[in-house]
């Protein structure tokens, strides 16, 4: 079930082809506001790489969020718009979770250990998730999500991450440095995972067949856009 996957819910974009196992994946650091810079070339040059075209595709999957609101929507856009003009399924699964699935994997866990993934929300905060593993044999991953996904500051980050077996996420300098100052005895900081895409199109590659997964993409903020309509004079 070949898959092509987008994700461009943070500071790296990412574009990636799952096919029989194997994956084919571009990402590059995006400035704030600049997702839109080379995706469609991005994805034409990992479809050249795989060896496929897009109408060798069996579904579209894209990272619905939580994340940057103009990264989602552009990622949500694109990706919707591949898949009416190939009339393909689309696949929108939850940034954090997808990242849950890089660090479960990344960690080697195991049935019954607890993820707690992290992505940066910006104003030093952070959306948070914990997932619990269930890892059964010759089959895929799952995860359960623990609560709702949230957003926390660094101390909130660390006290999410109580009852974790392993933490990790897209979170760089004082901020890291908070939460793993703040860690609970015991638990597993992952310090690096592939790109989002390709996670994200593994996921999708080995869940979608097995029905573990249904279409349907919309975008998850989490937290309110904070613009408004302008006031009347």
């Amino acid at each position: 079930m070949p898959v092509l996957a987008l994700d461009t819910s943070g500071p790296v974009q990412s574009v990636a082809v799952a096919a029989a196992g194997e994956v084919y994946s571009r990402s590059v650091p995006v400035a704030p506001h600049a997702h839109s810079v080379g995706l469609l070339a991005a994805i034409d040059s990992t479809l050249g790489d795989s060896g496929l075209d897009l109408s060798a595709m069996s579904a579209i999957a894209v990272t619905s969020g939580p994340g940057a609101f103009t990264g989602l929507r552009v990622g949500m856009a694109t990706a919707k718009g591949l898949a009416l003009g190939t009339r393909l399924p689309l696949f929108g699964l939850s940034t954090l979770e997808v990242l849950a699935a890089a660090i479960a994997t990344a960690s080697g866990a195991a049935t019954g250990d607890g993820i707690c993934a992290l992505a940066a929300a910006g104003r030093t905060q952070l959306y948070a998730a914990r997932y619990r593993v269930t890892l059964e044999e010759g089959r895929p991953l799952r995860l359960h999500r623990v609560g709702d996904e949230s957003i926390c500051d660094a101390a909130g980050a660390a006290a999410a991450a109580s009852g974790a077996a392993f933490v990790g996420g897209v979170v760089a300098g004082v901020v890291r440095d908070a939460i793993l100052a703040g860690l609970p005895p015991g638990v597993i900081w992952v310090p690096s995972w592939p790109p989002l895409a390709r996670a994200l199109a593994l996921r999708v590659e080995r869940l979608a067949p097995l029905g573990w997964i249904v279409p349907g993409a919309a975008p998850n903020y989490v937290r309110d856009a904070g613009a408004a309509m302008p006031r009347p004079r």
